[in-house]
């Protein structure tokens, strides 16, 4: 998975709008939602008060948003100018 801007030499210009641009594939981001799934299940077999169900939580936070990018292309904000 490569999640860094293209080669400034390749003549090819990002546009942001489709995940494999960024090295992403469906199943990465296929696997990115098992590995949230999987955090999740790991972070309920240990006590409240773990340091590390803390860190299991905050680590499928991160894989969950990861897994969420459209399908389609990644959605792109017009700014207003005021």
């Amino acid at each position: 998975m490569r999640l860094v801007s293209q080669d400034p030499g390749d003549g090819r210009e990002p546009t942001g709008r489709d995940p494999e641009e960024h090295g992403l594939r469906s199943g990465d981001l296929d696997a990115a939602r098992e590995l949230a799934e999987f955090h999740r299940l790991l972070a309920a077999d240990l006590p409240p008060d773990s340091r590390i169900r803390g860190l299991l939580l905050r680590c499928a936070g991160h894989w969950s948003r990861l897994g969420e990018i459209p399908r389609n292309g990644l959605a792109g904000v017009d700014r207003h100018e005021s």
